[in-house]
C-alpha cells in the first residue's frame, strides 16, 4: 500500500506570532487605517447632507415686489357738437376748464366778431349757476336819471328739443369787458361794450358733467348766430 500522503492533504504552516513580529504590529495599524478610512467618508457624507438641507444666501433673499398694474388715466369727457362751418375754430384744449374757442363773423352792423367759448365745469349744478349768475352780472343796464345803472335784460328758459336736458341764459346791455383776471367777481380793468348781447347754454350730459357754451358780442353779430346756437346746443350729444 503506498504510504504517501493524499495530494490534497493540508500541511500547516507555522506562524510566527512573537509580538515583536512584522504581522503582529503591522496588523492592528492596518485595521485601524482601515476604520479611520471609513470614519472620514461617513463625515464627508454627514457634511454633504447637511449643505444640501441648509438654506443659502440665495435662498434667504426677499422676494421681488409683484408688479403693480398701473391703471391708465381715464379719458377726459367729451361732449360732441358741431359748430356751423362758417365759425371759425381757434383753439381746442383737453385739459382745464376750456375745451374750444370760436369766432363767430360780423353781421349786420357789427363791427366786431362774436366769441363762442365752450368750458367744461365738471358735475354738480354750483358751478353751472356761479357761471350764468357771473355772467348776467357781467352786464348792465341803461343808466337811471341820478347815473346808476339798471339791471340788464335778463332772460332765462329750456330748450325742451334738446338731446340732454339745456338751459339758458340771454342777456342784453352794456358789456364790462374783463382786462385781466377777476378778483371777487371784478376785473382790475374793464372796457364798456354798449348794445351787446350774451348768449349761454349748459347741457347736462348723461354722466352729470355741466358743459357751457357761451357767446359774447355785439348784438347784430349774436342775434344773427342765435338761430345757429340753438341748434347747435339742442343736438350736442
Amino acid at each position: 500500500m503506498d504510504e504517501r500522503p493524499p495530494r490534497w492533504a493540508y500541511t500547516p504552516v507555522p506562524v510566527d506570532l512573537d509580538p515583536t513580529s512584522s504581522f503582529v504590529t503591522a496588523f492592528p495599524r492596518a485595521v485601524a487605517t482601515r476604520a479611520q478610512f471609513v470614519t472620514q467618508r461617513l463625515i464627508l457624507i454627514a457634511v454633504g447632507i447637511l449643505l444640501a438641507l441648509v438654506p443659502t444666501g440665495c435662498d434667504n433673499a426677499p422676494p421681488e415686489p409683484a408688479s403693480r398694474k398701473t391703471k391708465a388715466p381715464p379719458p377726459p369727457p367729451a361732449l360732441d357738437f358741431t359748430a356751423p362751418p362758417t365759425w371759425t375754430l381757434d383753439k381746442t384744449g383737453s385739459q382745464g376748464t376750456y375745451r374750444a374757442k370760436y369766432t363767430i363773423p360780423t353781421a349786420g352792423d357789427a363791427k366786431h366778431p362774436a366769441t363762442l367759448l365752450v368750458q367744461n365745469l365738471g358735475r354738480g349744478p354750483k358751478a353751472a349757476e356761479d357761471a350764468l349768475d357771473q355772467l348776467a352780472r357781467d352786464f348792465e343796464g341803461p343808466k337811471s336819471d341820478d347815473g346808476s345803472a339798471r339791471q340788464p335784460d335778463i332772460k332765462r328758459a329750456t330748450l325742451d328739443d334738446a338731446t340732454h336736458p339745456t338751459s339758458t341764459l340771454e342777456v342784453r346791455g352794456t358789456y364790462r369787458f374783463p382786462l385781466g383776471p377777476r378778483r371777487n367777481g371784478r376785473a382790475a380793468a374793464e372796457v364798456l361794450k354798449e348794445n351787446w348781447v350774451a348768449l349761454a347754454a349748459v347741457v347736462t350730459a348723461p354722466d352729470g358733467t355741466r358743459w357751457l357754451f357761451r357767446v359774447v358780442g355785439p348784438a347784430d353779430t349774436v342775434d344773427g348766430a342765435h338761430s345757429a346756437f340753438d341748434s347747435m346746443v339742442a343736438a350736442a350729444r
